[in-house]
């Protein structure tokens, strides 16, 4: 075959693609319902559910098997059952029955010892795994039409899939914190500055995002990163100082006129231009102090009582600002977003605690969670190329669902071929 034929071909493929491609409409991203609380916590379940569906099947079926083509499957067979649960729900109900029925078999037939520190690092690697994964099929498959607009970022009130992705990420760096030497801080934050300042660079917003005109994800996370170093001392004491953050979060915002302050159109330069997302910064430090404070507590005796108890007053919490009419705000991270989010982290974290065994050690979301920044900074560049090749067009849902399949195998079938039972323990109490 000739090259002009195989040109040929090749511009009748981009031709066909390009024709399944509308421009977007106005207001494509706007979300102004947020999501149901139930459907809510199913999606952000959807990694335990399809965790405990391979792990049944390595002890099964896989025994055999060698280590990279079992590796390879279910790397492809998570991810692809993945999306597929996200993207269509109503598929969950018999996977999530046969799921259940699974459990209670291995809880029963569970012969494993009981090991403190291997369950705590077991459990909070479900918690990364998660909310790495979900977070990364998040931001590429807001951009089609098959991802329902009801998990997108709210607009400016209320709660969704996407809203809680923030608080998970911060809610697990403060699950595997451990006091180290500043200079490794300090390179991780120079690492944040370096990936912000690119995406600064690079991606033009139109207007004020959630973060404000020029922050991003990274530079939150590289804020918190520096304050943690401040404040080690502190952490020390983490429940007097969850309580103290929570207090002076709330106090601020909704007691002196922060949240409305930040709310407002007024921008004068660099930090009005950006107030959000500095404002922003007291509610992922919140988080991120719940999270050490979490991880010291279960650190102790009886760790599902501990983070039961802790749901119970975050639940209640949670319940008293909702009726005294305090609606979760994206844009300031207000107390009952920070509270949605923490909720949620901790109980992943139990269910982390219920399912997790030693096969485990060796499943797909744990590669995940070994490799989290890099994971998550793959799959942020592959929706930064994305963006910039087919711009504001929309694709057909069945083409979308085929890309967002690939995009999320690709770093999951690399990171998981690579990954192997770690010797490393980067979870391990401090």
């Amino acid at each position: 075959m000739n090259r002009n034929a195989l040109g040929d071909k090749a511009g009748g493929f981009l031709d066909f693609f390009l024709d399944c491609c509308k421009e977007k409409p106005e207001g494509f991203y706007r979300n102004t319902e947020g999501t149901p609380a139930l459907e809510l916590l199913y999606l952000t379940s959807v990694p335990a559910i399809i965790a405990v569906l391979f792990s049944s099947f390595r002890k099964h079926f896989a025994k055999n098997t060698q280590i990279k083509t079992h590796r390879l499957f279910e790397a492809t067979a998570f991810c692809f059952f993945g999306v597929l649960l996200i993207h269509y729900p109503s598929a969950g109900i018999p996977v999530a029955i046969l799921t259940l029925v699974l459990l209670l078999r291995t809880q029963k037939d569970r012969t494993d010892k009981k090991e403190p520190e291997k369950d705590l690092y077991r459990a909070v690697g479900l918690v990364r795994g998660t909310s790495c994964f979900l977070t990364c099929v998040a931001i590429f498959a807001v951009d089609f039409p098959i991802f329902p607009r009801r998990y997108a970022k709210t607009l400016l009130y209320g709660l969704s899939f996407m809203d809680v992705g923030v608080a998970s990420a911060v809610y697990s760096m403060g699950l595997s914190f451990r006091k180290k030497k500043i200079g490794k801080d300090v390179k991780q934050i120079a690492v944040c500055c370096l990936v912000g300042g690119c995406i600064t660079a690079f991606k033009e917003i139109p207007g004020h995002g959630e973060y404000g005109r020029h922050l991003n994800f990274f530079w939150i996370i590289a804020m918190v990163k520096t304050i943690v170093i401040a404040i080690q001392k502190a952490l020390d004491y983490p429940v007097a100082l969850t309580v103290a953050t929570f207090a002076i979060h709330h106090t601020l915002l909704h007691h002196a006129g922060l949240e409305e302050y930040a709310l407002n159109d007024s921008r004068n330069g660099f930090f009005e231009d950006n107030k959000e997302g500095f404002v922003s910064v007291l509610g992922c430090l919140f988080v991120f102090v719940f999270g050490v404070a979490t991880r010291r507590s279960i650190e102790k005796k009886h760790p599902k009582r501990n983070i039961v108890a802790w749901l119970a007053v975050f639940c209640a919490l949670l319940l008293s600002a909702l009726a005294l009419g305090y609606r979760p705000c994206r844009r300031t991270y207000n107390t009952t977003m920070a509270l949605s989010g923490s909720i949620i982290g901790a109980f992943h974290l139990l269910v982390g605690y219920v399912i997790c065994d030693r096969s485990f050690e060796d499943s797909f979301l744990f590669s995940v969670s070994a490799n989290q920044f890099l994971f998550f900074l793959l799959a942020n560049i592959q929706t930064g190329l994305y963006g910039l090749a087919l711009g504001d067009s929309l694709v057909q849902d069945n083409i979308a669902f085929g890309l967002i399949f690939l995009h999320i195998l690709s770093p999951s079938a690399l990171f998981h071929l690579l990954y192997s039972s770690p010797r490393r323990n980067t979870l391990k109490p401090s």
